[in-house]
């Protein structure tokens, strides 16, 4: 049970002035952990999650159709169980995770829900709105981790087809669609990429990974993939591969790329407004964090330089060094 009182506020000039509008949400305490939920595009659409105390049957949400400027609260038939996400094509249709692994669509915009599955791990939208998610078949999610099904629905639920088995997680990025798949073995997990939105699979040529190790999605369009991998052991970083246009044959790209656990720290970023330009860091033989900068999507990285005649951390020997702190675990 949670006490207390968010304050909210709104700013039309960039930052420069806000406006406490914490009235809009009837002065509710919102749980910040899902953070604000921002629809797609330009459509003005923002979702807050309320806390509600009492053990209620479900949960409460804001929604807001003119970027913030008037809320209306809606109860929820569940308790979400993470941020509810939009469809990138709708911004009316709504996906939900409830606390009791039901899977829940609106589509006018979360006024009205629907339990479409139960015994769900993970719900993503893919193209043409379909849906793609894990399933438990016996415990839970994490008891049957690494023997979950993937799932999808083309039409919000009332059609299914089973797509993967032996599921330990799955992402998309671009056309691709991803799987961590366990192997006979039950030791190991490998990379599967699929092209159709799961009706054919690869194996992608990436090492494998045990179970304390993990893969991750860093960036991804229509023809490149960049995938970490994750070194074996407690080190704190991992090894970047980048793909063919198929998503399955890759090249080393960059070692010791820092990223300390999955869903944990990496500042991996894809410099938008220069083409092939990516920056992220490194975690040096002396537990020292550099950046490097690549001008050819992963050919090649470089010491990001600091600006000529800029002032820096007298710690530092170099302008590529980044403070002489270690990895934070997640």
């Amino acid at each position: 049970m949670s006490f207390g009182q968010s304050k909210l506020y709104r700013s039309e000039d960039y930052g420069k002035t806000f406006q406490d509008i914490t009235g809009l949400i009837n002065n509710t305490f919102i749980r910040t952990e899902f953070g604000m939920a921002i629809g797609p595009e330009n459509s003005g659409k923002v979702i807050l999650t309320g806390d509600v105390s009492g053990g209620g049957r479900g949960g409460r949400i804001f929604r807001s159709w003119d970027f913030a400027r008037n809320f209306v609260p809606t109860e929820l038939p569940f308790h979400p169980l993470a941020q509810i996400s939009y469809s990138p094509r709708r911004a009316e249709r709504l996906l939900a995770l409830s606390t009791e692994n039901g899977l829940w669509i609106s589509t006018d915009f979360g006024e009205h829900w629907r339990e479409i599955h139960k015994s769900v791990c993970l719900a993503k939208w893919g193209e043409n709105d379909t849906i793609f998610f894990t399933t438990f078949l016996n415990n839970s999610c994490k008891a049957d981790l690494g023997f979950l099904e993937l799932k999808k629905t083309p039409d919000l639920g009332r059609s299914f087809r089973t797509i993967g088995s032996r599921i330990y997680s799955f992402g998309m990025g671009g056309r691709f669609l991803f799987a961590s798949v366990m192997t006979e073995q039950g030791t190991t997990r490998r990379i599967h990429v699929s092209l159709d939105q799961g009706d054919s699979w690869n194996m992608a040529q990436l090492p494998s990974v045990g179970h304390e190790q993990f893969y991750s999605i860093l960036a991804a369009n229509d023809d490149l993939v960049f995938m970490h991998v994750d070194e074996p052991g407690d080190t704190g970083f991992g090894t970047i591969y980048t793909s063919d246009e198929r998503g399955i044959l890759y090249s080393k790209s960059l070692e010791r790329h820092l990223y300390t656990t999955t869903g944990g720290e990496t500042d991996f970023t894809n410099v938008t407004s220069l083409r092939g330009t990516f920056i992220t860091s490194v975690l040096a033989e002396d537990n020292s964090i550099r950046s490097v900068i690549t001008f050819d999507r992963g050919g090649q990285w470089e010491p990001l330089r600091r600006p000529h005649n800029s002032p820096c951390d007298g710690t530092a020997p170099s302008g590529d060094q980044v403070g002489p702190r270690g990895p934070q675990r997640g």
